[in-house]
């Protein structure tokens, strides 16, 4: 159950709080200025730009944002406190850009499964990370900084 959910529909979400979740399932939307807990996108194609993801408050214990089933990823300029958890997870042919975001305190900060192609991490900062960036071949991770994280990229796979 979440608190709003987006299906089939495009428009926008902006400057709004969300507790208990966004749904993004084959919409279009631009979703940006929002205070939100956590973002699931499954088959979808909106854009995020310029949210702030914050520790899960609604006690589902999901934090940032899962792309799932084969969504076009377009993520920048957002700020995530992934409250120990992963800040973007990244799975089942998911692609696209996760660029210039801000994610701090994460177990891993940018998260993919080996099916994630053509996922492009760039200019991100991520502070206080287990891990900073772990994808898969085939996906391009360039131009980030790291700070307080013990692993900054590693990849899933041989």
């Amino acid at each position: 159950m979440v608190a709003l959910a987006l299906r089939k529909l495009g428009g926008s979400v902006l400057s709004n709080t969300i507790t208990g979740g966004l749904l993004l399932q084959s919409s279009t939307a631009s979703v940006s200025g929002n205070t939100i807990d956590f973002v699931n996108a499954f088959v979808d194609y909106s854009t995020l730009m310029g949210n702030t993801f914050i520790p899960n408050i609604s006690g589902s214990g999901r934090t940032g944002i899962t792309y799932d089933e084969t969504s076009l990823i377009n993520f920048k300029g957002n700020r995530i406190d992934a409250g120990g958890g992963t800040g973007i997870y990244v799975q089942n042919d998911s692609w696209g850009t996760i660029e210039g975001n801000t994610i701090v305190n994460s177990g891993v900060a940018v998260e993919g499964d080996c099916e994630a192609q053509d996922v492009t991490a760039s200019k991100n900062i991520i502070t206080d990370a287990s891990v900073g960036i772990d994808l898969g071949p085939g996906n391009t991770v360039l131009g980030n900084l790291f700070y307080a994280t013990t692993t900054t990229v590693s990849t899933c796979g041989p």
